[in-house]
């Protein structure tokens, strides 16, 4: 009777696995998974407003994801009205299977 439920039971997991990730092994698997791929680090390191770019990407991308664990619909949308991801069919098939930061 006092069992969690699977649900509850997979969001502590996503929980887990998201606070175990440092920011730079998430950027680097933003950026490794071609999400965002107006820049990267290794094409102008020293660069302040490239670093601000990229930052915000990330954090766009970040959020798009927490949306997606919730309600994956609205995480995809919200991706896509940011210009983060494709609209096509591929381009999202692409997203689920290289993000490992999804839990849904």
């Amino acid at each position: 009777p006092d069992k969690p439920s699977d649900q509850d039971m997979g969001e502590g997991k996503c929980l887990e696995i998201g606070g175990r990730r440092s920011s730079a092994s998430s950027l680097d698997s933003t950026v490794s998974s071609g999400i965002g791929s107006v820049g990267t680090q290794t094409t102008v390191p020293d660069d302040p407003e490239q670093f601000e770019v990229i930052k915000q990407q990330k954090e766009i991308i970040e959020h798009g994801i927490e949306l997606f664990n919730k309600k994956s619909k609205r995480g995809l949308q919200y991706l896509q009205e940011q210009g983060m991801l494709g609209v096509t069919a591929e381009d999202v098939a692409q997203f689920l299977h290289q993000e490992e930061r999804l839990c849904s």
